[in-house]
Parts: structure tokens; sequence; C-alpha cells
């Protein structure tokens, strides 16, 4: 096991409780609906969805996407997370996703596509609303949440990683302290080489400690999702922390892109360092209300759109 392998499990093993004590009445779960066969023991996810909004018409979609540096995470430590979407009257498809360094890139980002075109599969039975889907993830998931609306809207990215085509559209982004520029993301001064790892499991290379051959890298222009920003992308909201200990400065740049190609953005943010890194999940916090309260103005945006 890896050193970011088990620094990863030891953050989700620690903020698991934390992140999940909040319970929400009448919520559903249906539990691992494999969505690719392939790979049943990682392309598999939980619905989440209350029964008292069926009779209000069908159901607004969001696909959930976990973080955990590439490495780690899993869908069980989003529950309150999927609970809360799903309180709000969206049907939340909260995913898995092969992991590095087994399935470096693009593994992942061709998984969660293909969990987005899943959701043709679950229309019907579940009356869903697929011109209202929602994509969002927090730290890496933030990552391929973004990789997915890159790959929706570039054939020629698509093609190049031989990553599927996507089948259902998608409405909005919602992006929590996320990775957009891998390469320098990774390059980011972490104590114990932590970023390092991450590099060299996600990037399936060799990667030496100063990163000096990082640019034989081949795909070091696809591997960040900010290289493809362009005019054609979704309302997009995105959550960041200005002090971020893993990825900092990130979100402030990913924003910046969507700007300037004239993208609707919506925001929220954190000054000070004890609200970090994907602070949103700790509901308790007052930074994660105030984030929550920006995030059903853009839900609601959506649905009404």
């Amino acid at each position: 096991m890896t050193r970011s392998e088990i620094l990863f499990k030891t953050i989700d093993y620690l903020m698991h409780l934390p992140q999940n004590y909040k319970h929400f009445p009448d919520i559903t779960i249906e539990k691992d609906l494999v969505y690719d066969e392939k790979y049943p023991y990682a392309a598999k996810g939980d619905i989440y969805y209350n029964k008292k909004f069926q009779d209000k018409g069908k159901y607004p979609v969001i696909l959930n996407i976990h973080g955990g540096g590439y490495v780690g995470g899993d869908k069980k430590h989003r529950k309150s997370l999927s609970s809360y979407y799903a309180d709000k009257g969206w049907l939340v498809f909260n995913i898995n996703y092969r992991l590095s360094p087994m399935y470096p890139f693009p593994s992942g980002n061709s998984d969660c596509i293909k969990a987005l075109n899943f959701l043709k599969t679950l229309e019907q039975k579940y009356n869903l609303d697929l011109d209202k889907v929602v994509v969002t993830g927090d730290s890496a998931g933030a990552y391929f949440a973004t990789y997915i609306v890159a790959a929706v809207h570039n054939e020629e990215l698509r093609k190049k990683l031989e990553l599927p085509e996507p089948e259902v559209k998608v409405a909005g982004l919602m992006a929590f302290c996320g990775l957009y520029d891998v390469i320098s993301a990774i390059d980011v001064k972490i104590p114990f080489g932590f970023g390092w790892d991450v590099g060299k499991c996600f990037l399936g290379m060799d990667l030496k400690r100063d990163f000096s051959n990082i640019h034989e890298y081949p795909h070091i222009k696809e591997v960040s999702s900010i290289n493809y920003v362009n005019g054609d992308w979704c309302p997009t909201f995105v959550s960041y922390a200005q002090k971020d200990i893993f990825c900092p400065g990130q979100g402030e740049r990913f924003i910046e892109a969507l700007e300037k190609n004239n993208i609707p953005v919506y925001s929220h943010h954190t000054t000070r360092l004890l609200d970090n890194h994907c602070y949103h999940l700790d509901m308790y916090r007052s930074k994660a209300k105030e984030c929550y309260k920006k995030v059903e103005e853009f839900l609601n945006i959506i649905k009404e759109s």
C-alpha cells in the first residue's frame, strides 16, 4: 500500500462519523447498482431518493462522485451528503469508480462517464428528468465531475483517450475543493511527499521526486480538465478554501477559466485555515451551512430552468 493510500484511508476512517452524523428521514437507499459489468467490484453506485416527491413530477438527478486523492475513498462516506440532496427532491446516484494505482488515468474518468450514461437505464423506473442532471464531487471527485463536462464538449479529447461518448446531457456542475490542473496540484509541497505519491499513482508513471521527468508524461495536457473549459460548459458552482492544504489556488484558477469563457459561475469560499479542504462535508460547521445555502440556490436555478 502506498503512502497516499494510507493517508486517505486514515482520513476516511477519522472523518466518517463527523461527516455522516446527520440523518434525513424518509430517504430510500438502494445499494450497489452495477453500472459497468466489466468492473462490478468497483463500478457501482447507490441510489438515494425521497418518495414524497414522487407526485411532484420527474426527479431531477445528481451524480455524486466521492473524493480520496484518486487512490481512496468510497461512496459510503458520502451518505449524509447524498441524503441531503435527496431530501431536497433530487434522485442521487452516488458512485464508486476504479482507483489508482491499480487503475491510473484515464480509468476513473471513463467510469464516471459510464455512470452518467447508466442514468438512461434508470430513467423509466424512477421517473427521471434527464434534462436536469447535475454532476458533482469533492476533491478528486470534483476533478472527475469537471472531466465529465470536458468530455461532453470535446470529441477530440474523447477519441484521444478512448473515452465513452456521453449519452446524457449535463445541465449543471458543482465542484467542491477540486483539482483541475493536475500537474500543478501534485507539485504542491505537502509533507512526506504525498503530492508526489498521488501523482505517481494517478499518472501511472515512475515520477521522479523532483518532478524533473513530468514532461515525459504522454497526456500532460489531457489529464487536466481546466485545459478544456470552453464556451459550451454548463452553469457551474465552485466551492474552495483559500488556504486549502491539498490544492491551493485550484478553485480560483478554475473560476477564472470559466469566467473567461462566459460560463455562469456561482461560488462559495472560506478564508480561515480551520475551514479547509472539503469543509462542506462537516455539515454542522457555520461555513458549511453557508455553502449549502448557496448550493440550494444553484440547484433551484437548474431545477427551474
